[in-house]
């Protein structure tokens, strides 16, 4: 139905269609803005008239009148009347309570610009220097998803001022990272000529397929497979940068599948056997992408002169091609097989100057490696970093809980860390490829991997020990080897806690933990952590067999956050409150229906 057609009857009787009592609202808005500048409030003049006539009606009058009723029978007029007018006055106020929410939110809106536009003017009215303070802890300053150099080319556009401060400061313009397949070139050449003479930190993606190799006529095929080789391509960035490689900081590479891309396959051909002057960080993440026929060694480096190179951060490939790893001081890899763990140990060998060390074998499947390199690891020599301060070791929770465990252990006791000061052994959620087959689970014993830790790294204070495990009704032992040297111990674990205690004889002997300050106990309240109370006063009894609880300072309790996927704090116990709060502890599942897993593995 059409706006026009609508119809609304008046006090008299007669209809009004829809525009005549639009017209005529809006007069009567005129006329209450008029209204609005008198001392005191107005209808308008009719409904003024109009209410002041069914004021003046009193019970005589309405006799003297009559009671005639309306042709429409709805009750008598003068009744209908002051209807007419009470709808009429609660209509136009619904309209002006509408306009007002409008004004409302845009007033708010308005407020919010203003302080913003205000700050801005503030900022703006700063020197040159303070504003490019903060300009760079803008674009440096916290983790970001956004391109720091588009953050960048945002905070150019404010203003004049913030313009010249951000163009003319070339660190602003030294992190060059560009989208996949449709890499920004002139924000790349941009950042180019800002920067200056600055050094670089390059993100560079390369696109990989795989190709058949072509084999000579009747040549068979070894074992019936088609040989596969990698393709490698890039795009329209590196020939950019290639012209400013003494500028290189920090090279990241990002390999992406191809994916029917297009793109140049001369890499790195150009600067072979070129000087790095400034380049400091190599990294390269594989992906496990093509298996072992392809180029995983870093060969595009083989030539490369890096006298400044300090860092490797690595997924699925080795440095096997790089000139020289002596300079290397810190080594992140990530592993998917054993036979890469033992190429890395040959290679560790040679990088005595490493102080930071990461290793992470969580997406390892042992079962494609065969027995040859299970013998091979074995027969591995035992590789001494002496300069590592600072080691972390990353493993699947399911390896250590099944019939893994025993190469994680034989990888570690081949791998030497004496002088090590701060230790991180993390147990994380194992991936496991679709096509792959998983292990039974059973349960976590803590000890059977840090036996070898404890004893190598006497020099360790401070040691952190995180186990994921999925799901969390799957039991994980207490940990009882702690090298003698640790100060800080932290253990946080989301799922059921079990503590034999009954299983410590004589060849364990007692843990030396008469330096230990502080306990920090992470725990997951929806599991059965009950054995809580009884590993705690173990340790306690320990720390006085060796002279230690006087110097011991608090046991920090955390709570795992279910939605945060997190440990939250939730409160500190003193030394002397330790026992008492033992005591107390109950540790059972707090979720409803919960069925602990037992497992005798």
């Amino acid at each position: 139905m059409s706006s026009t057609t609508i119809a609304h009857q008046t006090r008299n009787g007669a209809t009004e269609t829809f525009e005549e009592m639009k017209i005529r609202l809006m007069e009567d808005i005129n006329s209450l803005v008029s209204n609005s500048f008198e001392p005191c409030f107005r209808l308008p003049q009719q409904l003024e008239e109009e209410e002041h006539f069914l004021d003046c009606v009193t019970y005589g009058n309405l006799l003297a009148q009559g009671v005639n009723r309306d042709d429409g029978g709805r009750g008598f007029s003068l009744v209908s009347r002051a209807r007419y007018l009470t709808s009429r006055m609660e209509y136009l106020n619904g309209v002006l309570l509408k306009i007002s929410a409008g004004f409302s939110w845009r007033i708010n809106t308005g407020h919010q610009r203003i302080q913003r536009l205000g700050a801005v003017c503030g900022l703006a009215a700063l020197p040159p220097e303070i504003l490019a303070n903060i300009f760079s802890f803008v674009v440096y300053g916290f983790p970001s998803d956004e391109l720091r150099s588009c953050i960048s080319v945002q905070l150019s556009h404010v203003c004049r001022h913030f313009r010249d401060v951000v163009i003319s400061n070339p660190h602003f313009w030294t992190e060059i990272q560009t989208t996949p397949r449709k890499p920004e070139i002139g924000l790349v050449e941009a950042c180019v000529q800002r920067s200056k003479n600055c050094p670089l930190d390059i993100d560079l993606n390369l696109y990989t397929s795989a190709v058949d190799v072509a084999l000579e006529p009747g040549a068979a095929l070894p074992d019936g497979i088609p040989v596969m080789e990698q393709r490698v391509e890039c795009d329209g960035v590196l020939p950019i940068l290639i012209p400013h490689i003494h500028r290189w900081r920090s090279l990241h590479l990002e390999y992406n599948k191809a994916d029917g891309f297009s793109g140049s396959t001369e890499l790195f051909e150009s600067i072979q056997g070129s000087l790095f002057p400034m380049l400091q960080l190599i990294e390269e993440f594989q992906n496990h992408a093509g298996g072992e026929n392809f180029d995983r060694s870093m060969a595009y480096a083989s030539t490369w002169n890096t006298p400044l190179l300090t860092t490797l951060i690595l997924a699925d490939c080795l440095p096997r091609s790089l000139l020289s790893v002596t300079s290397i001081t810190k080594f992140h890899v990530l592993l998917f097989s054993l036979n890469d763990a033992v190429k890395m140990l040959d290679l560790l060998g040679g990088m005595q100057s490493v102080s930071n060390l990461l290793i992470n074998v969580s997406y390892f499947y042992f079962f494609v490696d065969g027995e040859e390199m299970e013998a091979n690891l074995v027969a591995h020599k035992v590789v001494v970093l002496e300069n590592v301060k600072d080691f972390e070791f990353c493993f699947g929770s399911m390896h250590a809980a099944n019939a893994d465990r025993y190469f994680l252990r034989t990888f570690l006791s081949k791998l030497h860390v004496p002088n090590a000061i701060n230790v991180f052994m993390k147990g994380l959620k194992t991936k496991v490829r679709d096509n792959s087959v998983r292990r039974s689970e059973g349960r976590l014993r803590l000890h059977q991997l840090l036996s070898g830790i404890a004893a190598g790294s006497p020099k360790i204070a401070n040691l952190d020990i995180s186990v994921e495990r999925n799901p969390t009704r799957l039991n994980t032992v207490l940990p009882r080897h702690f090298p003698p040297g640790l100060e800080d111990l932290k253990f946080t674990c989301n799922s059921n806690l079990q503590f034999f205690q009954k299983e410590l004889d004589a060849q364990d002997g007692v843990p030396e933990l008469g330096k230990l300050r502080t306990l920090t106990l992470g725990v997951n309240s929806e599991c059965d952590t009950s054995a809580v109370k009884r590993w705690v006063p173990w340790l306690v009894s320990r720390l006085k067999l060796c002279g230690g609880w006087g110097s011991f300072e608090e046991l920090v309790l955390f709570e795992y956050d279910v939605d945060l996927e997190d440990y939250v704090f939730e409160e500190t116990i003193p030394r002397d409150d330790i026992l008492g709060w033992c005591k107390c502890y109950d540790g059972a599942p707090l979720k409803d229906g919960y069925e602990s897993y037992r497992s005798d593995v």
